[in-house]
Parts: structure tokens; sequence; C-alpha cells
């Protein structure tokens, strides 16, 4: 799947204020990457195993969504083969310090473009197409990091993308999109 194709998918699920949606989604991006880490904690906690595989992989489906929205949101666009992703940085993921420091870019990263846009919004800077490349470069890293992630746990960001627009449009076509939580 292309994330040009992900994203438009996952804008159908898009039901938020169009007057707040870039701080919105980037307020949701730092919070997905931040559930990311959490499901990481667990694996340190109890142990990997499928099901916390398996979390870690669906909330890094929810940090795939709301990147692909700030891209959108922004009026910008990432054109990757998401399975691409495999051929450049296939090597990356080694062993566990590689995890480590994917989670903590991811983290990172997600802050960057808050920390860009929280300038503009306090008037330092503008949204102008240098600081939006600046987000978009940031974005890039936080797709970098997630496959990284993804991958370690055993799954691919197709799959991920996949699995995400299904709970999407299952909730979508259940009239559940706009609750809180995974259990809707």
């Amino acid at each position: 799947m292309n994330f040009k194709d992900y994203q438009e998918q996952a804008s159908k699920t898009a039901l938020y204020k169009k007057e707040t949606a870039l701080e919105y989604t980037i307020l949701g991006l730092v919070n997905e990457a931040g559930e990311v880490a959490d499901a990481y904690k667990q694996i340190l906690k109890q142990g990997q195993d499928s099901q916390t595989a398996l979390n870690l992989a669906k909330e890094s489906g929810d940090c795939l969504w709301y990147l692909s929205q700030v891209v959108r949101e922004l009026g910008l666009e990432i054109d990757v083969e998401l399975s691409a992703l495999h051929e450049k940085y296939a090597d990356k993921v080694n062993d566990e310090t590689s995890l480590q420091i994917a989670i903590l870019s991811l983290v990172f990263e997600a802050g960057e473009v808050a920390g860009i846009y929280k300038k503009v919004l306090r008037g330092d800077k503008s949204l102008d197409d240098s600081n939006k490349a600046k987000i978009l470069n940031r974005c890039n890293d936080v797709l970098w990091s997630l496959y990284l992630i993804v991958k370690w746990v055993g799954y691919d960001l197709n799959t991920i993308a996949e699995m995400n627009i299904a709970k999407l449009n299952d909730r979508l076509n259940r009239g559940v999109i706009k609750g809180d939580g995974d259990n809707r």
C-alpha cells in the first residue's frame, strides 16, 4: 500500500473540527506516540507474546493514522510504498537496543512536530513552506520509527495500515468512531 492511498482511506474516518484540525492531529500524534511507548513498556514488564506484540502493532496503527492526517492537514504528502521501507531499512532492526532507539525516536520526532507548530502558534515562526518542510521531515522520521517498531514485533506497515483501516471502517459503519478506547 502506498502511504498516499492509506492517507486517503484514513481521511474518510477523520471526523474533527476543521478550524482546529492541525492542532488536533498533532496532539493526537504525540498522544499515540506515547501509547506506542506504553505498549513497549508492557513488553518490558511482562515479556513479548502474541498479545503484547499485537497491542504494540495496534497502537502503531493509531499513530500512523494521526501521522497521515497531520501531513494531510498541512496539504503535503509522503509518497512512499510502505513495503519499500523494508528494502531501505531491513538491516536497521537487529536487537532490542534498536527497538528502544526507535521507540524513543518516535516520541522525540512526534514532539518535534508539536514543537515546530507551537512556535507557529506563539508567533515565532510562520507556517510557510520552509516550516512545513521541517514538519514533513519529522513526519518522515516518525514513519521510519514506526516501520522499525512494527518490524521488531513481527509485523509490517502494510499489514498495520490495513488492520487500522479495517478497524476504523468497522467503527464508522457501527457509528462508534467518535468514542474512546479500543473496546467500542
